[in-house]
């Protein structure tokens, strides 16, 4: 600490979302949330939900719910991405299918 404390166990920063905007920071305050939310994440297992600020009013509540997923050439970015549930044996979407005139 600053005022002459020895601190001897800090158990620190279990994950950063959104590295590059406002984000925020998870963080253990011991040992045991430590080592369980970092296995959480790992593991794939901790839902996020994301708030939005929006210019203008949509005129009522609306909630987008879509796959987020790295964008295909800017890595580091992030983006909507195809729901894998609608996508068939070729990769396409019906609707992807229909465009490319295969449907």
């Amino acid at each position: 600490g600053t005022d002459g404390e020895v601190i001897t166990f800090r158990p620190g920063i279990v994950h950063r979302l959104d590295k590059g905007t406002t984000g925020i920071l998870v963080v253990a305050k011991t040992r045991a949330s430590l080592t369980a939310l970092s296995e959480s994440f790992a593991n794939r297992q901790v839902r996020k939900t994301y708030v939005a600020v929006a210019v203008g009013n949509p005129g009522k509540r609306v909630v987008i719910d879509k796959p987020i997923g790295r964008h295909p050439i800017h890595r580091q970015r992030m983006r909507v991405v195809p729901d894998p549930s609608q996508m068939n044996s070729s990769g396409m979407s019906p609707k992807q299918r229909r465009a490319a005139g295969f449907g």
